[in-house]
């Protein structure tokens, strides 16, 4: 597999989105498999991260509360968040799921 055919795969798990970041941690990107599979397949090998790549990402910071993180996953019917350090410069710093709250909160 090569380019974005490989796109999720790590150590045989798929997962369903991947982060882009610039080399200073900065997120400027989520490439979802929704985003791939987009993709006519014979261009899947070839297409660049940057024009496959959801450009507007919805987020959330160390400070919002796990409900404010939880609605704006429901609201936009995203399973998973990046969380960026606060502020303007977007630093990705982690990732946080609905089952990450369900866990929490024990659903």
């Amino acid at each position: 597999m090569s380019g974005l055919t490989s796109l999720g795969r790590v150590r045989g798990h798929i997962l369903p989105s991947i982060p882009v970041l610039e080399d200073n941690g900065r997120l400027v990107g989520m490439v979802t498999l929704t985003d791939v599979l987009k993709l006519h397949p014979d261009q899947r090998g070839t297409a660049k991260v940057g024009f496959v790549m959801t450009k507007e990402i919805i987020t959330t910071n160390p400070d919002d509360s796990l409900y404010t993180a939880f609605d704006k996953m429901t609201n936009n019917q995203i399973g998973r968040l990046p969380v960026v350090e606060s502020g303007s410069s977007s630093k990705l710093i982690g990732i946080i799921t609905r089952e990450d709250v369900w866990r929490v909160y024990n659903i």
